[in-house]
């Protein structure tokens, strides 16, 4: 799952931070709104492409750690859990990154308070429901109930920092998305 994500998003966001600080220190939000556009854009399509690949790798991947047939099946499901997270959770470091751009840590501080309470609210549903009836599931629980808190963090920076900065060009990242 990190894979991907270490490999693909960091290499790319990095320069695309450099410039939104330049371009938010010198007050050209314009300028800030399209670089994180295309971060966003580039790092997503990167993402999806390095997912699907990790993905379709994931049983062998899996065989790699263990020969048991249930084991193999077990791992690379919790992978595969995870991997649907991918988009959000790169999109989510994008997203953070533009807000330090702007000298505002405060803001994805908070936010993160909400992922982590949506987190344990979601795993303790797991606990109660799905742990004592199988066991054998908890892992792939665990792992799309931080999916699922991936996504609703990445949805609250893309709109609270839409607020804040008059757009990030949504459509644009959307449509790309949608195409892969």
């Amino acid at each position: 799952f990190m894979l991907p994500h270490s490999i693909l998003a960091l290499s790319v966001a990095t320069p695309f931070f450099t410039r939104m600080s330049a371009h938010a220190e010198a007050g050209r939000i314009g300028d800030f709104r399209d670089d994180l556009s295309s971060s966003l854009r580039t790092i997503l399509l990167l993402v999806v492409g390095g997912g699907a690949a990790v993905g379709a790798a994931a049983i062998p991947l899996a065989a790699f750690f263990d020969t048991d047939p249930a084991t193999v099946v077990g791992i690379s499901s919790v992978l595969l859990a995870y991997l649907v997270g991918l988009v959000p959770f790169s999109a989510m470091f994008v997203l953070q990154r533009g807000f330090v751009a702007l000298a505002d840590t405060r803001t994805p501080f908070l936010i993160q308070l909400i992922q982590g309470a949506t987190a344990i609210g979601a795993l303790s549903i797991v606990a109660v429901v799905v742990a004592p009836g199988r066991p054998d599931a908890v892992g792939v629980a665990v792992a799309a109930c931080t999916t699922v808190a991936s996504f609703v963090q990445a949805i609250v920076l893309a709109l609270v920092l839409r607020r804040r900065i008059g757009g990030i060009d949504g459509r644009r990242v959307l449509v790309r998305l949608a195409l892969f």
